[in-house]
């Protein structure tokens, strides 16, 4: 899978980013991309993998932990800079779970085959990037039936989920410290 950002005001291309380049097929294509309006910063996920990219092109974070398929997501009203205590982002899943995400320093080094980007203008940054995104699995919530999850919303303090089904369900948001 490749994202890829561009300037509207010049159309002018930007950034080409190889969302997967180890694994093409088997599941690696994107399955949902969210962007946040304060700070521009895009979240990707794959099948297998969640991956948060800056506007410029930089792989700020992924997540190594293993996962079931990912369905959707949707970013948390947390601000950026609580990032690390707070769940910034909610995903959905085929098992019918929904997960909570956060950023830590890596556990462990990532190595290689990282997701990379083509840019126009340089960008900065490094091999291994500055952030894990590493679930609270305190927060998993289990939708009735284990329906395959299709939609998120969270507001302040409520989660909303859609299934497959047609059905709604809604939960307190554990968006506390």
């Amino acid at each position: 899978g490749v994202l890829v950002t561009w300037d509207l005001r010049r159309l002018l291309l930007l950034h080409a980013v190889q969302v997967a380049p180890t694994r093409p097929l088997n599941g690696s294509s994107v399955v949902d991309m969210r962007v946040r309006e304060d700070s521009g910063d895009i979240a990707v996920a794959t099948a297998n993998q969640l991956q948060l990219w800056s506007l410029n092109g930089s792989l700020l974070a992924i997540s190594l932990t293993p996962m079931p398929a990912t369905t959707t997501m949707t970013f948390s009203p947390a601000p950026d800079w609580m990032a690390e205590q707070l769940p910034f982002l909610a995903t959905g899943h085929a098992d019918g779970t929904i997960r909570w995400w956060h950023l830590r320093e890596p556990s462990i080094s990532v190595g290689r085959n990282l997701p990379y980007s083509y840019s126009i203008p340089p960008v900065g940054g490094t091999v291994q990037p500055a952030w894990e995104i590493a679930e609270l699995v305190a927060g998993r919530l289990a939708v009735p039936g284990n329906e395959l999850v299709l939609a998120l919303r969270v507001d302040a303090e409520v989660c909303w989920c859609g299934t497959a089904s047609g059905r709604v369900f809604k939960w307190l948001a554990p968006l506390q410290s």
